[in-house]
């Protein structure tokens, strides 16, 4: 297993499958479900952000700790994404607001 890249650094999908010591294509299966996106889907080799090991790592455990289908983690992780950032959202507002009154 390879070192993870330094912070700010790009990974390619080879590289990325070989942290999390997946298979390439699985990383091309969760680029096609929506799981992952690479930051230049046109080009070759396709380049991943920092954080993407975290969210593979992320992936893998709700598919196997809750049996879920990629399609259905997909949507979970959509879903934690935005009650995330609603929360964010209402801390605002109430902080906000209690230096208001």
């Amino acid at each position: 297993m390879k070192d993870q890249p330094t912070t700010g650094d790009f990974c390619t999908a080879e590289e990325l499958a070989d942290m999390c010591g997946l298979h390439p294509d699985h990383v091309s299966r969760l680029v096609s479900i929506g799981i992952l996106e690479p930051v230049n889907a046109r080009e070759s080799p396709r380049k991943f952000p920092p954080g993407s090991l975290e969210k593979i790592t992320r992936v893998e455990r709700l598919h196997k700790d809750l049996a879920l289908s990629y399609t259905a983690v997909a949507i979970v992780i959509d879903l934690l994404d935005r009650i995330a950032e609603l929360e964010t959202r209402l801390r605002d507002i109430e902080e906000k607001t209690s230096r208001a009154h």
